[in-house]
């Protein structure tokens, strides 16, 4: 992997925490609904999305600059957000509504776990590459 490829590789991990941290926090969601015109339920759900567009546990040979440890959180996490997909009605619901699911509490809580995994090591630098 070049300097380039790792630093890009460290931007996303940044950004999968940052997504981490909305997912896990109701108070971070409510805010996020407060400044923006978005559903805020749909934008949890596809900024996962975004985030990992490529499951590195189903391809081990992707080189992603993961460690173990925040690559099997994600394959928990990814798991929760599927049901947590799934339950979120297609109506555009209000953000207290999809709150109250029990999926969304699952997730909330499997965010917060796998942002703990990713503090371990911390965020990276953005403008230079580590190895």
């Amino acid at each position: 992997m070049t300097d380039s490829e790792r630093v890009t590789q460290q931007r996303m991990r940044n950004r999968l925490m940052d997504y981490l941290e909305l997912a896990g926090s109701f108070d971070a969601q409510r805010t996020y609904d407060s400044h923006r015109v978005v559903n805020v339920a749909y934008e949890v759900i596809n900024q996962w999305e975004d985030c990992v567009p490529v499951k590195p546990w189903e391809d081990q040979s992707i080189n992603t600059g993961y460690s173990w440890d925040e690559i099997e959180a994600m394959k928990v996490f990814d798991r929760v957000w599927t049901r947590a997909a799934t339950a979120v009605p297609n109506d555009y619901p209000d953000l207290a509504d999809v709150q109250a699911l029990p999926e969304w509490l699952e997730l909330r809580v499997q965010a917060q776990r796998a942002l703990a995994v990713f503090l371990t090591r911390g965020r990276m630098p953005e403008d230079h590459a580590i190895s």
